[in-house]
């Protein structure tokens, strides 16, 4: 057995070992051997779905929008708001200083009230005077004059001192001597009691008074 085994497994190589059977022929068709297709048929295959590869839609290419046309018109400059009117600002009341309520820090303009120049001087008959409270802010002047002001105008003083130093306040007519009442070596005029004085003119009437002292007003 084991001789015939041997013995086939030889002839099955030997036959493998020859040429390889040849591959069937293919017949090739020729152009004469093709049958014609008409133009029905050949419409009828592209109709077809199976006939038909699907291909991808055609890629669309998005342009940038165009730009908007320029305007031909002329620029108009934008018009500035109307200027707002400032409101009036109302004068602030003057800021009465430490150590007496007539001393303020500036004079403020008085438009109502009568300007008056006056000379003061070691022998002038106008001069500063007092009343019980023997200081001179709590006095005044005495102006001499034949025309004085009527009792309770409002006066914007200039006083000319010596060296030409000029006090400025501002006073109220509180008494008038006329003609009829200058009798007893009275003399004419009136006095005109401080309301405000800066401290400017309050130095130069406290070192003034110092060397001629005010007149009593009782």
């Amino acid at each position: 057995m084991r001789r015939l085994a041997a013995a086939l497994a030889l002839l099955m190589l030997a036959g493998c070992l020859r040429d390889p059977p040849p591959a069937p022929a293919i017949d090739e068709l020729s152009s004469e051997d093709m049958e014609p297709i008409d133009e029905a048929t050949a419409a009828s295959l592209l109709a077809s779905p199976t006939s038909r590869v699907p291909s991808a839609p055609p890629a669309t290419l998005s342009s940038p929008p165009p730009p908007p046309p320029k305007s031909r018109e002329p620029a108009i400059a934008p018009v500035p708001p109307p200027p707002v009117a400032a409101a009036p600002t109302q004068p602030q009341p003057p800021v009465a200083l430490p150590g007496h309520p007539k001393v303020v820090d500036a004079l403020p303009q008085d438009f109502g009230r009568v300007s008056l120049e006056v000379n003061v001087g070691s022998t002038t008959d106008s001069n500063f005077y007092i009343d019980a409270t023997d200081y001179v802010l709590d006095g005044g002047v005495f102006v001499a004059t034949y025309s004085p002001l009527p009792m309770g105008s409002e006066v914007t003083l200039a006083i000319t001192l010596p060296g030409k130093q000029i006090a400025r306040a501002h006073a109220r007519v509180v008494l008038t001597r006329d003609l009829m009442d200058a009798f007893d070596d009275h003399i004419p005029g009136m006095c005109l009691a401080f309301e405000r004085v800066d401290p400017r003119s309050c130095a130069l009437i406290e070192r003034f008074v110092r060397k001629r002292p005010p007149t009593f007003l009782d």
